[in-house]
Parts: structure tokens; C-alpha cells; sequence
């Protein structure tokens, strides 16, 4: 499960960084989406897609296999990347921001 969840947070960080680029976005979407795709990564919509296909062909997997050991872990680990993950990252990044425009204007006031 640790795997997965691991697997789940770095996927859903490389997707959401390629969800929330601006200018040239489908530049921007390639590499997140195939470092996420090299690398092996679980994602969870990708799972509800693909799971039930390979049982249609044969695989020993039980819907409840499917669930617990699959659906459950990386639905987990990708709100951990996605929320929690880059979530850190964005607020770091516009804090700073934030806290350098704040700065600006109460030396704008004691003028």
C-alpha cells in the first residue's frame, strides 16, 4: 500500500504540474505526463479504466483485490500529491510573493 501511495503522490504531482501551466500548455504537459508514464506511477482515473479492461481479458483480479489493494491506496496518494503535495509548493512560492508586495506597500506608507 506504501507503494502505491507513493506512486499515487508522485503522479498526481507531476499531473497537476502539468494541469496548472499557462502559456504553451501542451509543451508544458509532455514532460510531467511522460515522466509520470516512464516512471510507472499510479493514477487513480487511469485505474478505474484500465483494472476492469485487463479482468475483461483474464486477469485473477477479485473487484474487492481491485479496490483495497488498488483504488483505495492511489486514490489516497494522489490527493496527497495533488492537494497536500503541491499545495506546499504554491503556497511557498506565492507567500514570498505576498510577503515582498506587503513589504513594498508599508514602505510606501511610512513615506
Amino acid at each position: 500500500a506504501v507503494v502505491k501511495d507513493s506512486r499515487g503522490v508522485l503522479c498526481a504531482h507531476s499531473v497537476t504540474l502539468a494541469v496548472g501551466g499557462g502559456a504553451g500548455k501542451v509543451a508544458l504537459i509532455w514532460f510531467p505526463v511522460c515522466a509520470f508514464i516512464i516512471c510507472g506511477f499510479e493514477h487513480s482515473v487511469a485505474n478505474m479504466y484500465y483494472i476492469p479492461v485487463g479482468m475483461m481479458y483474464g486477469a485473477e483480479v477479485t473487484i474487492g483485490e481491485m479496490i483495497v489493494k488498488n483504488w483505495i491506496p492511489v486514490i489516497i496518494g494522489n490527493a496527497i500529491g495533488g492537494c497536500v503535495l503541491l499545495g506546499c509548493v504554491y503556497w511557498y512560492e506565492y507567500h514570498s510573493i505576498a510577503m515582498a508586495i506587503e513589504d513594498m506597500e508599508s514602505k510606501k506608507k511610512k513615506k
